[in-house]
């Protein structure tokens, strides 16, 4: 989805990444996205969670390189 500054959001299901650390986070998002998308650069991530504190989705702002 489009977001107000003229880049895209993305929703990732949490269960689709297996990093441990923020690099890895990084660099799964991207393989996910970019196949989508095309090239692209991540902005902001956030983690949605459900009311156990648990990651359910990432939040993923992009913008098109």
């Amino acid at each position: 989805m489009p977001d107000e500054h003229g880049g895209l959001v993305y929703q990732v299901d949490a269960s689709a990444i297996t990093a441990k650390d923020e690099p890895g986070l990084h660099s799964e998002l991207l393989r996910i996205i970019e196949p989508i998308s095309g090239g692209v650069a991540i902005t902001k991530i956030e983690g949605v969670r459900d009311h156990s504190g648990h990651v359910q989705r990432y939040k993923v702002w992009v913008e098109r390189e």
